[in-house]
């Protein structure tokens, strides 16, 4: 029986099981630690408890934090969002290589006097990932963090980088969907062109430039809800009962 009982055992180490006792649920290892990405963090402040908020969210099959590390020694045993404070800057190398840290979260917000810049360089030459805490953030929530919103933030960024085949990609299909549109809603657009001109004088389309993409101007085409000279002293916002309004207008604007 205790043969066939270390034969399971086996077995369940081979297949990415941790062995059990009685009353335990087995416990998911993914084949040792090979999927796993363990992440240290540098850094006790705001965006630290955000990062491992979003963390915390993850398959911990998948993510895991191994513990937070900060400049101050008296924040050592302190949790932050669940996760433990287990040394300062200093134990940066040896704490990554006793947990086989993948990924070292740089969360500090002055980073010029506190980073141990000599450490941090020598784990990247040894092939960790050392990231910003904003972009990472930005990576597992999928947003920016805006309550520490940085400058630097949206320099680094990578939401603003439009890819040239992406952007065909959106060109060609905003045309094919607007072509489309204007083929379907033609009979009822004829009917609003013909009600605004029965309804006050002027033109059924109003015509004014805004700012687009990379600050260049273009020209927009609009149903006129308002009379022909309702920017005739300037223009200005509209009130909700503004009597430069038209009848069509108002239930445009709804």
């Amino acid at each position: 029986m205790a043969a066939n009982v270390n034969n399971l055992s086996d077995v369940g180490i081979a297949l990415g099981v941790s062995p059990v006792s009685e009353g335990r649920r087995p416990i998911p290892t993914l084949l040792g630690q090979g999927m796993r990405r363990r992440i240290l963090i540098l850094g006790g402040g705001r965006l630290t408890k955000d990062l491992c908020e979003v963390l915390n969210g993850k398959w911990p099959q998948f993510t895991e934090v191994v513990g937070i590390l900060d400049c101050d020694s008296r924040q050592v045993g302190q949790c932050i969002a669940g996760h433990k404070i287990i040394g300062t800057y200093d134990l940066v190398s040896e704490i990554a290589n006793q947990y086989n840290v993948g990924i070292i979260a740089i969360c500090v917000e002055d980073r010029r006097a506190t980073l141990p810049m000599e450490l941090l360089l020598d784990l990247k030459m040894k092939g960790r990932e050392i990231v910003d805490g904003d972009r990472l953030y930005e990576e597992q929530a999928g947003r920016l963090s805006i309550d520490h919103l940085k400058p630097s933030a949206l320099i680094f960024s990578q939401g603003f980088r439009n890819r040239w085949l992406t952007m065909l990609n959106k060109r060609a299909l905003d045309i094919c969907v607007s072509m489309a549109g204007m083929i379907v809603f033609l009979p009822l657009l004829f009917i609003l062109a013909v009600l605004i001109k029965l309804d006050s004088a002027g033109p059924a389309f109003y015509r004014q430039t805004r700012i687009g993409l990379r600050g260049r101007p273009f020209t927009i085409w609009k149903f006129r809800s308002m009379q022909e000279d309702a920017e005739a002293s300037g223009p200005c916002w509209a009130s909700a009962q503004d009597p430069r309004i038209s009848r069509v207008g108002y239930w445009l604007r709804k």
